[in-house]
């Protein structure tokens, strides 16, 4: 019997905005939430498209942040791969403030979870908060980085690397997605320019 393949599930422009906009919100409201810096792995994973265990497994040394590069090394992802992630400016931010006032210990993980459950059990959270009925697990923030490179340009072999995928066929499934009405009422109106 085959098995059916089901597509990765994003958040939408509008969702992502909601979901950030609410943990910002609990980053301040929140003590537990902001102790165990729930905030920057859903930065890691929303803007530099780690797993959630390469986020929970990120240190201190494993960070790159100098006047030229601003990256992350994820040492042992998934496959026992290493790979260098360039660093976004708001993973950068988060992770500079970290390692300005909290002082972290170089070899101890930033984020104080030892597995995804509680990861998950916060993102639920922001998502009943957020208005988001689709969220399906903590893969949602990396499907939708990958999503959101595709939009913007970044070729599928890059966003391989990125994401540390072995198979190309792995991240080919990003490009099953359909576009947006948006996305497409954009195409068509450059289409419509050229031709005219």
């Amino acid at each position: 019997m085959k098995r059916i393949q089901k597509l990765p599930q994003y958040l939408t422009q509008d969702q992502t905005k909601a979901f950030v906009r609410v943990a910002n919100s609990f980053q301040e409201k929140k003590l537990a939430f902001r102790k165990n810096n729930v905030l920057l792995c859903i930065k890691l994973q929303l803007y530099a498209g780690l797993r959630v265990q390469e986020a929970l497994d990120l240190k201190p040394e494993d960070v790159v942040l100098g006047e030229g590069t601003k990256e992350i090394k994820v040492v042992q992802g998934k496959g026992n791969k290493d790979r260098i992630v360039p660093m976004a400016s708001a993973v950068v931010d988060i992770i500079s403030f970290i390692n300005s006032y909290l002082k972290p210990k170089p070899n101890v993980p930033y984020i104080n979870f030892k597995t995804r459950k509680p990861v998950w059990e916060w993102y639920k959270k922001i998502g009943v908060e957020a208005g988001i009925t689709n969220f399906k697990g903590t893969h949602t923030l990396r499907h939708t980085f990958a999503r959101n490179c595709l939009r913007n340009g970044v070729p599928i072999n890059v966003l391989q690397n990125l994401l540390g995928h072995s198979s190309m066929q792995t991240t080919l499934e990003y490009l099953k997605i359909n576009p947006s009405a948006e996305e497409l009422n954009l195409a068509m109106d450059k289409i419509k320019e050229e031709t005219e």
